[in-house]
């Protein structure tokens, strides 16, 4: 008798447990669906739903602009929009389960506070994202990798704290104009892919390429029409023996400076324009860098003739 009425119990106790998860997966799986409700673009289209798989992890560059990711729970973990307002842009700070974020042309509310506690990347467009809104998005210090681009309210006083609060591992500035180094000091040990774009020599100078390479763990150098001396990128190489991709784009670079880039062990990938060298020069070098790295892709182009 007695062990009837505990087989009786443990049955309904087996039971209770599956109805209490089978309701918190309804509430989740419920909550979700409300919240892909306010994802929809300016005409009202509903953003595209991606589903990914158990070893996916979201591919932003990859995904169509006004889409969002879910997990195979069905939680929202990207979301990838333009020339967005209103309640998506103030919902979607409010979503705890998002990683990664891709905005363009987005208008952001005036009050936030914090982003999602697990946010690891960052991409903005255009959208006037000011210091007060950088600083509380960073909040939560779990970026891994932040791209910033046209966003001309931010100064390097914010830029500095969110690069020396997180740890970074890739980090794109394009045309910030604020910049100088008189207020950008940071501790950029664990950045490995670094990309400056568009900085014109009043808004950057070599002590923001110096402290940003000085950690040593570079592996992607990319600097394109910006203004940084010869002298500078020498020392981001000697700084980083490890590095594997250096892009020298719309800026002038001597020879001897590309064969210091040579040195590198790892080199697979090598681009420069504005070479103060003329062809046979040129020639010369594509062949000695090609001999000390077989199977690295090289591309040299002189100051004079930059379709070569």
């Amino acid at each position: 008798m007695h062990s009837n009425r505990t087989l009786r119990q443990t049955v309904w106790l087996v039971l209770l447990l599956f109805t209490g998860v089978g309701c918190c997966v309804w509430l989740f799986v419920w909550l979700t669906s409300d919240d892909l409700r306010y994802f929809v673009d300016s005409s009202g289209k509903p953003f595209t739903v991606i589903q990914l798989s158990a070893t996916e992890e979201p591919n932003l560059q990859e995904m169509p602009t006004n889409s969002v990711a879910l997990s195979t729970e069905g939680s929202i973990v990207a979301v990838k929009m333009a020339n967005l307002s209103g309640d998506v842009m103030s919902r979607v700070w409010r979503i705890p389960s998002i990683t990664s974020l891709w905005m363009w042309h987005c208008q952001l509310p005036d009050d936030i506070r914090s982003s999602p506690p697990f946010l690891q990347y960052l991409e903005t467009h255009d959208c006037s994202m000011t210091d007060q809104s950088l600083l509380a998005i960073s909040k939560p210090e779990t970026l891994k990798s932040l791209h910033l681009i046209n966003e001309t309210l931010l100064t390097a006083g914010a830029l500095s704290k969110v690069v020396d609060q997180n740890h970074l591992t890739h980090l794109t500035l394009w045309y910030i104009p604020s910049l100088e180094s008189a207020h950008f000091s940071v501790n950029a040990s664990s950045v490995n892919q670094l990309a400056l774009l568009q900085l014109t020599g009043d808004t950057i100078d070599d002590a923001v390429l110096r402290q940003l390479s000085a950690g040593g763990n570079l592996r992607i150098l990319f600097i394109d029409n910006t203004v940084i001396s010869e002298g500078a990128v020498a020392d981001a190489l000697l700084a980083n023996p490890k590095l594997e991709e250096l892009v020298v784009s719309d800026c002038p670079i001597s020879i001897e400076t590309l064969r210091q880039a040579g040195t590198l062990s790892n080199l697979r990938n090598l681009m420069a324009t504005h070479i103060s060298a003329d062809s046979n020069q040129l020639e010369q070098l594509r062949a000695d860098l090609l001999l000390r790295h077989p199977q690295a892709k090289i591309r040299l182009y002189s100051a004079r003739d930059q379709k070569k």
